[in-house]
């Protein structure tokens, strides 16, 4: 079934702020074997991006099944680092539905914002498979 272009361009915001915690960042860069420190690599921004486009793509409205989604792509623009302590706001758009052969290809964009300054902002490429024939 073929998602309706009526959800292109919804917006999604997080319930509330994530406070960046110096726990959190000196456990993310352990586990990527970096030295602990108040700012968080680049590659942090995934953990709270993903968060809130999974809890969109689990959306009851849009009626997708998260079992069939296939990852295609995500691309990250920095605008500055994320240290701890940093309030970051989680808006995700709906940017682009296209459906190919019965499979729905959906990007969102997710902006990370703390005080409205831009700190992050990332994209992602999800299939969901169609039923299978």
């Amino acid at each position: 079934m073929a998602l309706s272009a009526e959800f292109l361009g919804r917006t999604y915001r997080a319930d509330a702020a994530h406070i960046v915690s110096a726990d959190e960042v000196r456990a993310f860069l352990h586990a990527i074997g970096e030295p602990s420190g108040d700012i968080a690599p680049p590659t942090f921004a995934i953990k709270l991006a993903l968060a809130e486009s999974e809890s969109v793509m689990k959306s009851p409205e849009l009626g997708l099944d998260w079992s069939r989604v296939v990852h295609g792509d995500q691309r990250f623009e920095y605008h500055r680092p994320i240290r701890v302590g940093d309030a970051l706001d989680c808006e995700t758009v709906i940017d682009a539905i296209k459906s190919v052969a019965g499979n729905d290809i959906i990007t969102t964009r997710c902006d990370l914002t703390t005080n409205s300054e831009l700190v992050v902002r990332s994209w992602a490429v999800l299939f969901f498979r169609g039923p299978e024939k």
